[in-house]
């Protein structure tokens, strides 16, 4: 158990060690662009929060770093559908940074027209609007990123016309220009 516990640790830091790599867009893309980078859809495929919590979170964590800039050859961009179906289960995580990780990396696929019905079909973007009201400020922010990435397309505005939007959006507002008072 305890060689296990060295394994995963680090696995962390090597994982943490990509998406700071990562942050820089030529290294990125390149990262990127590298077949092994697959090994993170799989990881956050297996690894569940309750039982491997810090190695979850850099994994989106890295997702998100290295989803920032689409490009055609990115490993990352063309696992999009099955990196946004695993995502989705993150979106209600008890872990409010797993979440907000998890919402920024769904933005970021968000920006492409062709991941924004898988979004809606997982309800992802009425989730977003739920999210409108948590306590974290990252959460937030990110579910806004998504709602303003969604409703940028005719279809997206269509499946969100219904979704309450108006009062949820005029209260993050609120707050923002309170607080930035």
């Amino acid at each position: 158990d305890q060689a296990r516990c060295g394994v995963q640790e680090a696995l962390v830091k090597v994982v943490r060690l990509v998406a700071n790599l990562a942050i820089t867009p030529d290294i990125g893309t390149k990262i990127a662009s590298s077949k092994e980078v697959g090994v993170l859809v799989q990881l956050l495929d297996v690894a569940s929060v309750e039982q491997h919590e810090e190695l979850v979170l850099n994994v989106v964590g890295c997702i998100t770093n290295l989803s920032f800039l689409p490009s055609p050859t990115s490993v990352i961009w063309k696992e999009r559908m099955q990196t946004i179906r695993l995502l989705a289960k993150l979106v209600f995580s008890q872990n409010d940074e797993v979440v907000s990780e998890s919402l920024r990396a769904v933005g970021n696929f968000s920006q492409d027209s062709s991941c924004n019905e898988l979004i809606a079909d997982l309800s992802l973007a009425e989730a977003s609007v739920l999210l409108l009201d948590h306590t974290s400020y990252e959460v937030v922010c990110a579910a806004v990123g998504i709602v303003i990435n969604v409703c940028g397309t005719e279809l997206g505005r269509e499946r969100m016309r219904g979704a309450g939007l108006l009062t949820p959006l005029l209260s993050v507002l609120e707050v923002a220009w309170l607080s930035d008072r």
